[in-house]
């Protein structure tokens, strides 16, 4: 049974949700887990296998992994490595006036990915240039003097350097399939779905945030997702219940409602179909206490 890993064993401080470890060396395998916050695995130094969802990576220094809730993952074949981590709530960091939400690359990394098909999504790894490797380490060296100094307005300056950890990452990433003329008007249309999921939602409301018709909408939108709205806001719902079913006591029925399924049989069948298993069973696997 995979470890299960909560966010408050990480992050104790509720005004400062972040944690950042710049250098943590690692001698041993290091067990298969899942959390319930997001990370971002820097290599710096050495090699492993990253086992990620089941799928193996041979690292070295220069691969960067964006870890969701609910991955799993862990290193085995470990070669003198050094990791760096940063662990954050991706809830409370849109809830900051930030407009990182207009940068497509991360969109794709961060909020888009993790619910469409396994052959759209993003994969989880990047692999830096030495340019970027260097200029991702200046960051890190950044944070790390930061937190060894402790200077009044450290955790400020922390912050600071991880947006722009953030800004860099989700530029150099932009699928292939994220240019073109309308790309950037994909944007309002994601965060009014994520937004509103848990209400009735037409194709002329989503494609209003877009500025576009209802035709050309579901023609971009089919383009760069490889799926249609409705889709993609099924996958948002199954994603919030699983989030619900893995965090809570709730009756699925109450579930269904809250993430804006108007029958319980229905969201029963859905879930089936996006997930391979009933929400029941899915809860009993995966419910994780204390």
């Amino acid at each position: 049974m995979k470890k299960f890993t909560r966010t408050d064993k990480w992050i104790n401080n509720s005004c400062f949700p972040l944690e950042i470890q710049t250098t943590v060396r690692h001698t041993r395998d290091f067990e298969i887990h899942t959390h319930d916050f997001y990370e971002i695995v820097f290599i710096r130094e050495g090699s492993a296998v990253h086992i990620v969802n089941g799928e193996e990576f041979i690292v070295s220094a220069g691969d960067v992994f964006i870890l969701k809730d609910a991955d799993s993952h862990g290193f085995k074949n470990i070669h003198n490595l050094v990791i760096a981590n940063c662990i954050f709530l991706i809830p409370e960091l849109l809830k900051l006036p930030l407009d990182l939400r207009l940068i497509e690359g991360f969109n794709a990394l961060f909020i888009v990915h993790p619910v469409l098909s396994e052959k759209t999504r993003f994969r989880n790894r990047l692999r830096l240039s030495p340019e970027q490797f260097n200029h991702t380490t200046d960051i890190l060296d950044c944070i790390s003097r930061e937190c060894r100094e402790m200077q009044s307005g450290y955790q400020t300056a922390v912050f600071g350097h991880f947006i722009r950890m953030l800004v860099f990452l989700s530029r150099i990433y932009i699928p292939q399939n994220f240019y073109g003329t309308y790309s950037s008007r994909l944007s309002p249309a994601i965060i009014y779905i994520e937004n509103n999921y848990m209400n009735k939602i037409t194709i002329g409301m989503i494609a209003k945030e877009a500025g576009l018709s209802g035709n050309q909408f579901l023609r971009v939108f089919h383009r760069h997702y490889q799926s249609s709205p409705v889709e993609y806001l099924l996958r948002i719902r199954v994603y919030k219940a699983c989030q619900m079913l893995r965090a809570t006591d709730k009756n699925i029925t109450d579930i269904a409602f809250s993430t804006g399924f108007n029958d319980s049989n229905y969201f029963s069948r859905i879930f089936k179909k996006i997930t391979g298993e009933n929400p029941r069973g899915y809860r009993k696997k995966n419910q994780w206490l204390g």
